[in-house]
């Protein structure tokens, strides 16, 4: 602002006319010429002796150590101003710390919320994993029981065995017996080649008489070859030597004129021949009743078996549902023996965890996680032992049943293939007997009507077909004897051989499987209570030395915090009871001040201007 600008006033100071020039309003200039003016009258009036130099002098002095004292409550208003500005901030801190703890408080009881369902689940886990323990303990003793129970149960099985075994050795016996019966046929049969070799010689004696009808057995022959084809090389020649006998039986009858002798032979050679055939039929009846003695006796070993496997198996599933009754009922007199336990347990540790912050928090995650860890691997050994034992058990069922399945297959087997072969023989003897009589009977009745006239040319080639049939035959009855009896022997050693390496492999089977087993059972045990028993004291050991340590950090911090709390709250209160009245005086102090300000420059201004205004008119005066 230039000196054109400034506003001039005439003001009266003291009794005298002053012209000031001021930048403000006229007002203004008016004020602090009155307060100037009064300031001046007072000085006067209280020192009357004073010239109006000193008085204004004094005016002045007076006038800037008003100054100063208003600069001095100025700055002390400041410095209080600062202080409330300080303590507002202050107090938005401590209501911003309140706010803070306040939402932390929220957050301690969410997590303390969570952390009771976390610590409930601890609590619940290792309420199971003692059950767990006390489960696989009892489950070794009742494993270790039912090993003594399949031990007793082999010895019942090896009973058995060997009352099949001496069973077996009856039927042994009555093969035997057999045996001797078939060499009693053989024997029969040698008798009856011997009687056979006899006719013979007493046919060589009427070879002359039958030279006639050798053109007639050569045609004989000829369809006997036809007939041959649909049967094998021994049916063949067997049936041949029977054709040939009974034609000579009948040319001895037509022979009978030429002598008493021949009828004779013939009739001797009948007998044989009925003799033969008796001897047969009784031996059908002994093979017959051979066949059914080994039948029953088989079908006795079978049901015997059967109802012993029966029994075992009813034995090991009743065993079975009183090891789970007993299992279920300690697990529930565990359960009410340990609730008041764990429920006072939790009791404690709910109240010490009011006041848990986050590290509280992080080391209690870590805690779960290896309890969590540790439950699991438990709980994994355990069902793997359990598995273990299961396996064992089901591995030991299903051994022995397949044994005696086994064992009961191989015996019906043998008998069953030594009943055909015998069946099988004596049906092909039988028929093929049959058969030689009914083919031989109606061919000789053919011979005897053809060829009555040509016997005595056909005598001479028909004793030498007889001479080589009954080679032939013997031969072949003494190949059949000889291959009967080596397959009577085969089998009888097969099925004894058969026999004893079942007995032997069985034998060997389970006294192996007993061993390991019982090995397996012994290492598992040893194992599984060493396993848990070290698990379960270090985890004690851990739990306890944890629950201490948390214990007393939990009632440090919780002390802590308290009172930490408790003097934030007096704080808190005593602020908020107090704030109303601090702002209402801090807002009357700023406006108070903000004025003092105000007057003071306006009087500053005013009282340089009007020591201008002295200072110009005091040359002139």
């Amino acid at each position: 602002m230039t000196t054109e600008d400034k506003t001039r006033i005439t003001v009266d100071i003291y009794g005298h006319q002053y012209k000031l020039k001021a930048d403000t309003s006229t007002n203004h200039m008016k004020r602090v010429a009155e307060l100037v003016n009064d300031q001046m009258f007072r000085i006067a009036k209280g020192y009357p002796r004073l010239d109006s130099q000193r008085i204004a002098v004094l005016a002045a002095v007076n006038m800037a150590d008003e100054c100063f004292r208003m600069n001095e409550i100025l700055e002390e208003l400041s410095n209080v101003q600062k202080e409330q500005e300080a303590i507002k901030t202050a107090y938005d801190k401590l209501t911003t710390r309140y706010q803070e703890l306040k939402q932390e408080d929220e957050k301690n009881q969410t997590l303390l919320a969570e952390q009771n369902g976390k610590l409930q689940q601890i609590i619940e886990q290792e309420k199971q994993y003692k059950q767990e323990n006390q489960k696989v303990k009892q489950e070794q003793e009742q494993a270790v029981h039912q090993m003594l129970q399949v031990k007793q149960q082999f010895e019942l099985c090896k009973q058995q065995l060997e009352q099949t075994k001496q069973q077996l050795d009856q039927t042994k016996h009555q093969l035997e017996q057999a045996k001797q019966q078939l060499d009693q046929s053989k024997q029969q049969s040698t008798q009856l080649n011997q009687q056979l070799e006899q006719a013979k010689q007493q046919q060589n004696q009427s070879k002359q008489h039958i030279e006639h009808a050798k053109q007639q057995l050569e045609q004989t022959k000829q369809q006997l070859d036809q007939s041959r084809q649909q049967l094998d090389q021994e049916k063949r020649q067997h049936l041949e030597l029977k054709q040939k006998h009974e034609q000579d039986q009948q040319q001895s009858n037509w022979l009978k004129e030429h002598g008493d002798q021949l009828q004779e032979e013939n009739a001797q050679l009948k007998l044989q021949l009925e003799q033969v055939m008796q001897q047969l039929v009784q031996e059908k009846q002994a093979h017959h009743q051979t066949s059914q003695q080994l039948q029953a006796e088989k079908e006795l070993l079978t049901q015997q078996h059967q109802e012993a496997l029966s029994e075992l198996s009813s034995q090991i599933d009743a065993d079975i549902q009183v090891i789970h009754q007993q299992q279920q009922i300690q697990l529930e007199l565990l359960s009410a023996q340990h609730k008041d336990e764990l429920t006072s347990i939790k009791r404690e540790l709910q109240d010490q965890l009011v006041s848990l912050k986050q590290k509280h928090q992080d080391e209690l995650e870590f805690t779960k996680l290896e309890h969590e860890s540790a439950v699991e691997i438990l709980t994994q050994e355990h069902q793997d032992a359990i598995a273990e034992l299961k396996a064992i058990s089901d591995k030991l069922k299903n051994e022995l049943e397949t044994s005696n399945h086994e064992h009961q297959f191989e015996l019906a087997t043998l008998s069953e293939d030594y009943a055909n072969e015998l069946a099988v023989i004596k049906a092909k003897y039988q028929s093929e007997l049959a058969l030689m009589k009914q083919e031989h009977q109606g061919e000789l009745l053919l011979v005897k009507q053809q060829h009555r006239t040509e016997l005595e040319v056909a005598a001479t080639t028909h004793q030498e077909d007889i001479d080589s049939l009954v080679l032939m035959y013997q031969e072949e009855e003494e190949a059949k004897l000889r291959r009967l009896e080596e397959e009577k022997e085969n089998l009888q050693g097969q099925y004894q051989e058969q026999q004893m390496s079942l007995k032997e492999q069985l034998e060997e089977q389970q006294q192996a499987f007993r061993e390991q087993l019982q090995e397996q059972l012994d290492e598992q045990k040893a194992s599984i209570v060493q396993h848990y028993q070290g698990q379960i004291e270090d985890l004690l050991a851990q739990m306890q030395t944890e629950r201490n340590t948390r214990t007393q950090q939990f009632e440090e911090e919780k002390e802590r915090i308290l009172s930490q709390a408790r003097l934030e709250k007096e704080e808190l209160l005593q602020m908020s009871m107090n704030d109303e009245a601090q702002q209402d005086e801090l807002q009357a102090v700023k406006e108070e001040y903000r004025k003092l300000r105000e007057e003071y420059a306006k009087l500053q201004v005013e009282y340089n201007e009007w020591i201008e205004l002295v200072e110009a008119d005091s040359p002139s005066r």
